[in-house]
């Protein structure tokens, strides 16, 4: 039996009644083309809750219905049910350290359109970049009126209100509330999620049937992660859950306070770390090397991987670095026993080919090793995980 989330105690009619319809356009969107009496099999609701659950539906243009018409018995052809993918659409954006990427995508979680800039570098840029964008019929052939939802991803702290605080990348204000200057500019409801915790949400939609628990972590031009735990996004106490940029690799890091915005580990694992380790290898001459600080320069961190087998710098630094990310998934391993940990970020592109190293580390130094992933989604994790919220809100739409 396919069944969605229950419904607790001190419930109103209404709300039942707005929890019957998302389980069925999720459902819909699950199973489709599925006839009523099918969702009816599917969620274990009455053939009546179907029924006005897809009459509500209907009626707000969320999905289409339409005759079976390869059905060959005698009788009726029943009516199908599918997702409308031109009723309504979402808008996510997700703003990285380096590049911004924005998607416009349906209800079948489909991304119809997509753009990418370099991000801006103070707040200001960056809402007018948001703004501009949420205008979607001055940059594709969808109606603005009909993009109900835009999600933000961006790195830093962000409150379940939408404040935003602790972003490195972008000059300004130490907080904003970047959700209530957004809606100030543009009649859409806007969500404003981590980075980590948005792509930890797609990743999640794409595995969930097989992982009651996940951890995404990101390891590009910064290092963070996303908790799902018992199928729930875990933000923490004080929005800073998933920090594992700021996880002590020795007890050097002890000695001093911390200053900076980004952690110790971050300064060792994240794209920056390695392009600045090995940087430092080739100015002290203390060890022969064939990248110089030219072609580290033009190729980035890539270019430490490249060379980890023919070159004795390259080799100390990728070693290192695959100590200190077994570390930190043995770490998370140990304090939350996720299903998987699923490795992203720019710096993951080039590491991908040392992950049975990683696993081997992981696995001797673990009670139980979890399932160690590299990202299904990509540059995209994010951006699907927007969809995710957004879907999240549809009850709203659905009160409407």
């Amino acid at each position: 039996m396919w069944k969605g989330k229950e419904v607790g105690t001190g419930f109103n009619h209404r709300d039942i009644k707005v929890n019957n319809e998302q389980l069925i356009l999720r459902a819909i969107n699950e199973f489709e083309p599925i006839s009523r009496a099918d969702l009816s099999r599917k969620t274990d609701l009455s053939k009546p809750a179907v029924s006005s659950a897809v009459e509500t539906l209907l009626a707000k243009e969320f999905i289409n219905e339409q005759h079976h018409e390869e059905y060959d018995k005698v009788g009726r052809k029943p009516q199908l049910l599918s997702i409308n993918e031109e009723g309504i659409y979402f808008l996510s954006a997700d703003v990285g350290g380096t590049n911004t990427r924005i998607g416009i995508t349906n209800l079948r979680k489909e991304i119809v359109k997509q753009d990418s800039l370099k991000t801006p570098d103070n707040w200001q840029a960056l809402i007018s970049t948001l703004t501009k964008y949420a205008q979607v019929d001055t940059w594709s052939d969808i109606e603005t009126s009909k993009v109900k939802s835009f999600a933000v991803a961006i790195p830093g702290v962000v409150s379940p209100t939408g404040e935003v605080s602790v972003t490195p990348n972008i000059g300004g204000p130490d907080s904003i509330s970047l959700k209530e200057e957004l809606e100030k500019r543009v009649p859409i409801d806007c969500i404003i999620e981590n980075d980590a915790n948005s792509a930890a949400l797609g990743e999640f939609g794409k595995v969930q049937s097989s992982y009651s628990s996940l951890v995404y972590v990101s390891i590009g031009t910064g290092v963070g992660s996303g908790l799902i735990l018992d199928n729930s996004l875990y933000r923490g106490h004080s929005f800073r859950a998933g920090e594992v940029g700021w996880f002590l690799p020795n007890e050097e890091c002890l000695k001093d306070k911390h200053s900076d915005k980004t952690g110790s580990l971050e300064n060792r694992i994240s794209g920056p770390g390695v392009y600045r380790l090995t940087l430092n290898g080739i100015k002290s001459n203390n060890i022969e090397t064939m990248i110089s600080a030219d072609m580290l320069e033009e190729k980035g961190p890539k270019v430490v991987f490249d060379f980890y087998n023919k070159d004795k710098l390259a080799k100390d630094i990728v070693t290192g670095w695959l100590k200190d990310v077994s570390a930190m998934i043995v770490n998370i391993s140990s304090l939350v026993d996720p299903g998987a940990v699923v490795l992203g970020g720019g710096v993951m592109k080039s590491a991908h080919v040392h992950i049975k190293d990683i696993e081997e580390k992981v696995d001797m130094n673990t009670q139980k090793a979890p399932e160690i992933l590299i990202s299904s989604l990509g540059d995209e994790a994010a951006l699907y995980g927007g969809i995710e919220l957004c879907w999240n809100k549809l009850g709203d739409l659905l009160w409407e």
